[in-house]
């Protein structure tokens, strides 16, 4: 059986999905990693549908003792990987001292420290024969402060940062490419922020199969940093412009207004399910 594998952090969300399904078409061995146990039936669907290797294995990837155990697997069972999809990461809403210190570092784990650790890993049981592509799921608001979401923010900054650096590093045996989307309809959660964003919402978010192709074209091409969406390339752009301090006052004034609408909708929605 083949082993060189293409691996695709966050695989049983959306947007890892979203990979897994096309990097399947185009013939990629697939080892998907996720924290939850549902990832046999993902894999059976997906073999069903295309000729190629699926693999799942289950891991907290927030957890050094879980991501330790998988490396473990992977010398055992003599992996080899020719790409790293890391989408895998967390979004925590809500003012910095009204979350636990668990949610925020548990966050800080997952979005920094295990994207950290896998890239080394992989990168270092990569085929020889093969040049390695290596994609990193960072967000729009890395290029923003976001008051209410501090900690998320600055953790997409750093990957973004990291990816470009780490690029230049690797540059001669692997393309990498960071990417950096705004809203994605991915679950009935994301698609009521959206939605509750009002225009912003609209003209900001993008379609996730058409983010994942051009993503993977990207990669293909080498390009450092993808912003799905003109207008979310006009936003950065334009933010350049404008004080960081005016930003977060604006940025914090919107995040209150649509958090105030999601808890209305959340009510309502708690209402209509009661009997």
């Amino acid at each position: 059986m083949e082993k060189i594998f293409t691996v695709i952090t966050g695989g049983l969300g959306g947007l890892g999905t979203a990979f897994a399904d096309e990097c399947a078409r185009l013939g990629k061995n697939i080892l998907l990693i996720d924290r939850h146990p549902e990832g046999k039936a993902l894999v059976s669907h997906l073999q069903s549908k295309y000729d190629v290797n699926f693999r799942y294995m289950q891991c907290d990837l927030a957890s050094a003792d879980d991501r330790q155990s998988l490396f473990t697997n992977f010398h055992e069972e003599n992996l080899l990987f020719n790409g790293l999809i890391n989408v895998v990461g967390q979004e925590i809403e809500g003012t910095f001292l009204t979350r636990s210190q668990q949610e925020l570092l548990y966050m800080l784990h997952l979005n920094i420290e295990a994207m950290v650790d896998l890239s080394y890993c992989i990168l270092n049981n990569r085929d020889p024969h093969q040049r390695f592509h290596l994609i990193n799921i960072a967000s729009l608001a890395g290029y923003f402060p976001m008051p209410n979401k501090a900690i998320y923010a600055a953790s997409k900054r750093f990957i973004i940062n990291f990816s470009l650096s780490l690029r230049e590093e690797i540059r001669d045996f692997a393309n990498v490419t960071v990417v950096c989307p705004a809203g994605l309809p991915t679950n009935a959660e994301s698609m009521k922020k959206i939605f509750l964003q009002g225009f912003w919402g609209k003209i900001t978010a993008q379609d996730t199969p058409v983010v994942v192709r051009n993503t993977l074209t990207k990669v293909n091409r080498n390009i450092p940093i993808y912003i799905p969406g003109f207008s979310n390339k006009l936003m950065v752009w334009f933010a350049k412009f404008i004080p960081v301090s005016w930003t977060a006052r604006y940025l914090s004034k919107r995040w209150t207004k649509q958090q105030s609408l999601l808890d209305l909708w959340r009510v309502v929605e708690s209402q209509r399910k009661q009997p």
